[in-house]
């Protein structure tokens, strides 16, 4: 356990040079918009998208309302390892085992290093 915390301090000096100069705020989202989670409506101001239009509020005759939205950038992050019998595979600091949890702890690093919130989950497979 000893190697792979040095393994993994090592690989963190190298993720932090890339975060610092790559990473930090290049997430793209799929969905176009100021944002997903809806967040409050707001008095329809000259300029806003005609497409943020709550139509069901503004017919009641109060107005005309355009919903917001909350900018979520948050990022979780989830690893399923693989610990069964089958990693137990090769020499003593090569086994399957040991890359797995190498791989896993040096991506934990870089998704702790961008904000990310990060879940590893164990799964130990049995034999039928």
């Amino acid at each position: 356990m000893n190697q792979l915390l040095k393994k993994l301090r090592k690989y963190e000096i190298m993720i932090r040079k890339v975060a610092n100069n790559h990473l930090q705020g290049d997430y793209r989202s799929i969905f176009k918009g100021a944002g997903l989670e809806f967040d409050d409506l707001r008095p329809y101001q000259y300029g806003d998208d005609v497409r943020t239009i709550e139509w069901k509020v503004s017919a009641k005759g109060h107005g005309t309302f355009v919903k917001t939205f909350k900018e979520d950038k948050d990022q979780a992050v989830y690893f399923l390892l693989d610990v069964s019998a089958s990693q137990e595979i090769g020499e003593r600091g090569k086994k399957k085992m040991d890359k797995g949890r190498e791989v896993a702890g040096v991506l934990t690093l870089a998704a702790i290093v961008e904000g990310s919130q990060v879940d590893l989950s164990a799964i130990r497979t049995k034999k039928r």
